[in-house]
């Protein structure tokens, strides 16, 4: 269990059809992972609710809510657990 909310995409930031992320909650926390365009839209939120401490791994298949492919250019995946935001950034390009 870590000691306090993390958030980190494996590999390279640079993508060619998906992402794998890992998130950590220090203790059950109401959490929200959300993977925005570079303009600031939400293009696809990728879990959402009360979560036990522990870590977790999501894959973003670079897709948004309807399942249609998401353009190349940059994207954010923001972390908000409680009163802490993390974001990461992400670049798309096939």
């Amino acid at each position: 269990v870590p000691q306090s909310v993390v958030l980190s995409s494996t590999g390279s930031s640079v993508l060619a059809g998906r992402a794998t992320i890992k998130y950590g909650l220090p203790r059950n926390m109401n959490a929200r992972l959300v993977v925005y365009d570079a303009c600031g839209r939400p293009v696809r939120v990728l879990t959402e609710g009360v979560t036990k401490p522990g870590y977790y791994t999501v894959v973003w298949q670079c897709n948004d809510e309807r399942g249609h492919a998401v353009p190349n250019g940059a994207y954010f995946v923001r972390l908000t657990a409680e009163d802490k935001t993390l974001t990461t950034k992400l670049v798309k390009l096939e």
